[in-house]
């Protein structure tokens, strides 16, 4: 799950900043104050896609739980699984 950051060049960020001045200007607010709201939607935006991705796996983790439940219960303690049951994971896994 882990993401590599984008590093912003001087440049980069020079823009940012000036475009976040524009913005603050035309708007008629507070630069810090257009900063914040933005940073705090940023904040929110990346906890959904947190949280989505947390629901996914855990559904998915869910799926390969009951996949080997069946698996055991059709063949005592072993471990194999059959092709229509890894493609019953992959299908469950994939639609979302």
């Amino acid at each position: 799950m882990a993401k590599k950051i984008k590093k912003y060049t001087t440049t980069e960020i020079r823009n940012l900043k000036n475009r976040a001045k524009e913005l603050s200007e035309a708007l008629d607010e507070d630069l810090d104050q257009v900063i914040a709201s933005y940073h705090e939607k940023y904040i929110h935006e990346k906890q959904a896609e947190i949280l989505d991705q947390f629901i996914k796996n855990k559904k998915r983790e869910q799926a390969e739980r009951e996949v080997r439940k069946k698996a055991k219960a059709n063949a005592g303690s072993s471990e194999e699984w059959t092709e229509e049951e890894l493609e019953e994971l992959n299908n469950s896994t994939a639609s979302e």
